[in-house]
């Protein structure tokens, strides 16, 4: 499974977060390309995830 961290990427408009364009262009860029970017986005095989019990946290990865 495909991880992507993107919840820093985003400006604050009231009560909501909205992604920006650019941020945008960057999830979809690193999932194109399956980017490993430390913090942001890995791979995350089966094994891993069943060790964290199934808990698909991001903080956990």
């Amino acid at each position: 499974i495909f991880m992507i961290d993107a919840s820093a990427g985003f400006t604050k408009d009231g009560p909501k977060n909205r992604l920006r364009a650019q941020d945008i262009h960057q999830i979809v860029d690193v999932f194109n390309k399956r980017l490993d970017v430390p913090k942001y986005s890995r791979m995350v095989s089966l094994d891993e995830i069943e060790t964290n019990e199934f808990n698909l946290n991001l903080p956990r990865y």
